[in-house]
């Protein structure tokens, strides 16, 4: 029997395709991601757009900024639009446009800091008419010094008109942290005393850091009304009086503790006169060391009536003198404060930092 050419090429195809060593079909191929990095058109338009805010160059800004975006953003003009005038009302509005991006608080990121890197937020944003990208950026060198971290991020959205990619916002995604300046206040000076000196004294084996002041006689304050000076020129003597019975004293005190701030000057004064090496000096110096506790607060390791038992007359001065210089540094720093400021405070905060103050027994 006789086989035809056609079927034998049949036959050969069949066993072909059936045979074991035929090739798997290619795998379809992949499409490569788009790009969507720091290197790409749009980032860099973004980018682009940024430094240009930051040169306050126009003409670029002009081709490359949605302005009716941002007029709204600014609040600018009326509703019409800018894109829509012509002639001077047109160009008015637009440098008034360009004039807040160059100098409103919102826009301060994008003059002070400089993009280094970026991506578009999406990758779908490659072709599409419109996007964002995230650009990090640093604080130029000039700026550094104002900012806890010089890094952040902003976001900035973009669409395209005929053909070209325009700006139309921003947003500050990452805002870098502001240092808080810490307010030095001056320190006020006084009219009669010097500026008071860092000192170190013992006491009881303790060593302490203080502020003394040169001592000189003090005025009143100037505010201080005549009858009122009067007055307190009258009771201070008194206070110190050796006949006077207690509760005339305590009606003193009470009056001189009324009094306050205006009695403080001639309190100090006549502490400045009376010396403790005597016991008549410790009694008096007793009166007057306590009222200016009470009044203020404050102590100086200064107690007349225990010092006048535990050293000699000389010691006693020498402590009387120490613990005045150190009111007088008190007052010469809080004169211009209200009299309890300083009230249960561990640290006094007009004093120079870090002054250990010692205690009285």
């Amino acid at each position: 029997m006789v086989i035809g050419g056609g079927a034998v090429v049949v036959v050969i195809a069949i066993i072909l395709s059936s045979g074991p060593d035929k090739p798997p079909p290619p795998p379809p191929e992949e499409k490569a991601p788009p790009a969507i990095g720091w290197d790409t058109e749009r980032v860099q338009t973004a980018a682009k757009w940024m430094q240009c805010v930051a040169k306050s160059d126009r003409i670029e800004l002009a081709i490359t900024t949605d302005l009716d975006a941002f007029q709204k953003r600014f609040v600018l003009g009326d509703a019409r639009l800018v894109s829509t005038l012509s002639g001077d009302a047109r160009s008015v509005l637009k440098e008034q446009i360009m004039e807040a991006l160059f100098t409103k608080e919102e826009t301060k990121l994008l003059r002070e800091f400089e993009p280094y890197n970026g991506r578009l937020v999406d990758a779908a944003m490659a072709t599409a008419s419109a996007g964002r990208v995230s650009l990090d950026v640093s604080a130029k060198p000039e700026v550094q010094t104002r900012y806890v971290s010089p890094d952040g991020t902003i976001e900035v959205s973009f669409t395209t008109r005929e053909g070209k990619f325009v700006v139309d916002g921003f947003t500050v995604t990452s805002a870098p942290a502001i240092k808080v300046e810490r307010v030095v206040q001056k320190r006020p000076s006084h009219a009669e005393i010097k500026k008071p000196e860092a000192k170190e004294i013992e006491r009881d084996g303790k060593k302490f850091r203080v502020y003394e002041a040169e001592l000189v006689p003090l005025n009143h304050l100037a505010d201080t009304p005549d009858a009122l000076r009067e007055e307190i020129d009258r009771l201070v003597p008194e206070l110190t009086r050796a006949d006077l019975v207690p509760r005339e004293r305590g009606k003193i005190k009470t009056r001189l503790r009324d009094i306050g701030k205006p009695a403080v000057p001639r309190l100090l004064t006549r502490f400045l006169a009376v010396k403790a090496d005597s016991p008549e000096g410790i009694a008096q110096l007793t009166q007057l060391d306590a009222l200016l506790r009470d009044m203020s607060g404050q102590s100086w390791g200064f107690s007349p009536a225990q010092n006048t038992v535990l050293t000699s007359p000389k010691e006693n001065e020498d402590a009387r003198t120490s613990a005045l210089k150190q009111w007088y540094a008190w007052w010469y720093y809080y004169h211009d404060k209200p009299l309890d400021f300083a009230f249960d405070k561990e640290e006094d905060e007009a004093l120079p930092a870090k002054v250990k103050k010692p205690t009285g027994k």
